[in-house]
């Protein structure tokens, strides 16, 4: 029941974008859906809440910040954790940051995040 009410949210973020013309900005789980077998695969931990999905330039990871099972924190001390397109478990990159990491692009570099440095917004990378 949980999965159909997590669908159901899905379903509902994306019709208010497409009707208002703004950007999808989900918090919840993120799922990899096979069109063709009806598959669906959970690709983060099924506890947290989670935002800012960014694929690798390969396609081959995922990146999102994430409470990491912590819900208290999730607003005021994301990470940022990356996890394979097939699922898996997912490893957190920003660990010893402590300023509210959000992804913003996966580059040849590493992955851009955004965060706060006591109260001035700057742009990071990790690799």
């Amino acid at each position: 029941m949980k999965k159909l009410r997590e669908q159901i949210e899905v379903i509902r973020a994306f019709w208010n974008c497409w009707q208002n013309g703004t950007k999808l900005n989900f918090k919840g789980q993120f799922y990899r859906y096979d069109l063709a077998s009806g598959d669906s695969t959970l690709l983060t931990d099924g506890k947290s809440r989670h935002t800012g999905l960014v694929w690798s330039n390969d396609g081959k990871r995922i990146a999102y910040g994430t409470a990491n099972a912590s819900p208290g924190n999730f607003y005021s001390n994301r990470r940022i954790a990356v996890v394979g397109a097939d699922g898996g478990t997912p490893r957190i990159v920003t660990a010893g940051f402590d300023e509210n990491a959000s992804p913003a692009e996966w580059g040849p570099e590493g992955i851009y995040f955004g965060a706060l440095q006591k109260t001035e917004g700057a742009l990071f990378v990790v690799n």
